[in-house]
């Protein structure tokens, strides 16, 4: 399970278990192998990281040496184990706060490398050191491993007493702490020891101790291969629970998308039917707006054809008599020479003021030969009133007018010519102002003067009706602003 997580901490610590059990079953070759794999990974990992955190690598790394020069020494290779202790020792110090006895252990072993090459003579006092310090630290299995080997090299040294008595301290160790491999091996060495008489309890104690690793042994392997039963079986449940969620998910993410799916479909489909709801209405408005606009301008077209015939019978009939009876009122003879004169120039006035009507009534007579903008010019200077109101129009450079229609321009003319006349009649105004502009791509008509305003009354005069309904006729926006006593600014604004 382990192998498919290469880079777990787990496995490496793992891996180093497993070359114990190796080394402990005489297996140094696939110990070291294991070793070595476990070397490389955190050889790669040296100033990344990514492993081991920064503050536990150096340890790690001189554990791991240090275990493979163990190993070296197993197998008799000393000065590889040299090599490798000399490199466990230099992560040791790469940290000053490592365990004191990894040190121990290290430093034992170095000198034992050291010692079995020839290059000391004597290490038993730093064996003797390490021993000591792991005994108070309570590192049995370390201590006895020592025991044993400062025993051997008194032995070596013909010391024999002192041997004897460092394996019976090993042996005692062990018995203590119920270290039942490390006991037999410093008992057999007690019974094959030159100073050691051998008896029957001795040999049966070697027996017993025997049985009892063999039978530890099997209880350890039977526990090993529950702990690899539960945890395959572990894994197995691992993976189909993975199945289970991936499944889950799967299944949850498909329904989410598919509820958002329809949520968007229905939302989509809903605001299409708005939309073509809105479309429907927009073409029912422009056809009702189209039908009102044919209607005006057939009843535009009837009023004009209508006032034109006025126009006509006033020109060619009501003038006509008028004339015939001021030319029949001169060639009379009457006595009273002014009475006679009064009434002629009477009938001059109203011949004047119904031709004025008819050219009133008569568009054609209205723009005939002129310009709009001409027209208007004419308007304003023609403006006179009791206040002596001085009127005056401003033209924005390169202004043509030529484009509006006939309705339109009778009836701006019309608008403009009853502000005027309310200015005339009501403003007492001192100025009065006509402005055309472009802005914001509209024709603007702007009327301003500085007279005493508008009164608020509940109902509105006929002139300024007249004006709203003649600006509705060509589509126009009319606004009236007045305040008391600082004048009035009367807008129109045509598209």
């Amino acid at each position: 399970i382990l192998k498919n997580e290469p880079t777990s901490s787990i496995y490496i610590e793992s891996s180093q278990l497993q070359s114990f059990f190796l080394s402990n079953s005489y297996k140094y070759d696939e110990a070291l192998v294991l070793l070595f794999e476990t070397y490389e990974k955190l050889k790669a990992d040296e100033g990344k990281h990514l492993l081991l955190p920064a503050e536990i690598y150096p340890m790690a790394m001189a554990n791991l040496v240090g275990n493979i020069a163990m190993s070296y020494l197993d197998l008799k290779q000393y000065d590889q184990a040299e090599k490798y202790l000399l490199e466990a020792l230099t992560y040791y110090k790469a940290k000053e706060d490592n365990p004191i006895q990894l040190y121990a252990l290290i430093n034992a072993n170095y000198h034992l490398s050291l010692y079995h090459q020839g290059k000391v003579t004597d290490i038993l006092p730093q064996l003797i050191d390490s021993y000591t310090l792991l005994n108070e630290l309570n590192h049995a299995i370390y201590a006895i491993d020592l025991c044993i080997l400062i025993s051997s090299i008194l032995l070596d040294q013909q010391q024999l007493e002192s041997s004897l008595a460092w394996l019976n301290t090993g042996y005692q160790l062990a018995n203590q702490h119920h270290y039942l491999k490390q006991k037999k091996g410093a008992l057999e060495l007690i019974i094959t020891h030159p100073l050691t008489i051998q008896t029957p309890e001795r040999i049966n104690e070697l027996i017993d101790l025997s049985y009892a690793i063999e039978r530890r042994e099997k209880e350890t392997k039977e526990s090993f291969a529950k702990i690899e039963y539960k945890t395959l079986m572990i894994a197995k449940e691992n993976e189909a629970l993975k199945q289970k969620i991936y499944t889950i998910s799967l299944a949850a993410f498909l329904i989410i998308g598919g509820l958002l799916f329809l949520l968007v479909f229905i939302r989509l489909k809903n605001k299409n039917k708005e939309l073509a709801h809105t479309n429907s209405q927009k073409s029912k408005n422009e056809q009702i707006l189209n039908l009102l606009v044919e209607n005006n301008t057939i009843e535009n077209s009837a009023i004009l054809k209508e006032r034109n015939r006025i126009a006509k019978d006033l020109h060619d009939g009501v003038i006509n008599s008028i004339f015939t009876l001021r030319f029949n009122t001169q060639l009379l003879e009457i006595p009273n020479e002014s009475l006679k004169g009064m009434l002629v120039d009477e009938l001059v006035h109203l011949e004047h003021k119904v031709r004025d009507i008819s050219h009133s009534f008569s568009q054609q007579h209205i723009f005939q030969n002129k310009s709009f903008e001409k027209l208007l010019v004419e308007l304003v200077s023609k403006q006179s009133n009791k206040d002596k109101t001085k009127f005056s129009i401003s033209l924005e450079p390169n202004l043509c007018l030529e484009h509006l229609t006939t309705v339109q321009k009778v009836n701006i003319y019309q608008i403009i010519q009853e502000a005027f006349q309310n200015v005339n009649k009501h403003a007492n105004a001192s100025l009065c102002k006509l402005k055309i502009s472009i802005e914001s791509h509209c024709i603007l008509f702007k009327i301003q003067d500085n007279g005493k305003g508008i009164k608020r009354t509940s109902h509105r005069g006929i002139g300024l009706t007249n004006m709203k309904e003649r600006a509705q006729l060509i589509e126009a926006d009319l606004n009236i602003l007045s305040s008391p006593e600082k004048g009035t600014e009367i807008s129109l604004q045509l598209s």
